[in-house]
């Protein structure tokens, strides 16, 4: 998983947009105009294809916490980021201020 694309989008779900893949294999997204501005589109069609591909992972292992773990679906989102961070190679993530170290 790509780092940068994954990084993109923590930025943007933190930033409030909704990132969703479509059922014909779109990246669909939606949030406020601000967060969405500036270079944010440019980068977002830079790495599009891994981009869909992070999202894709996140919502797989998001609803996969939600209906087979039984959480909440914003718990199930957390901790799926948290999943795709790792995945992706990184050492910490920050969750809610705090530093949550990913090393194993």
């Amino acid at each position: 998983m790509a780092p940068g694309a994954v990084r993109l989008m923590i930025e943007l779900i933190r930033a409030g947009v909704v990132l969703n893949v479509d059922e014909g294999g779109r990246l669909r997204y939606d949030g406020p105009a601000d967060s969405l501005g500036g270079d944010v589109i440019e980068r977002m069609r830079g790495c599009r294809d891994e981009l869909r591909d992070a999202v894709e992972r996140w919502s797989e292992r998001a609803a996969i916490r939600e209906f087979d773990g039984g959480m909440d679906r914003a718990d199930a989102e957390r901790m799926a980021l948290i999943d795709v961070a790792m995945g992706a190679g990184f050492e910490y993530f920050e969750d809610g201020g705090r530093c949550v170290s990913l090393s194993r």
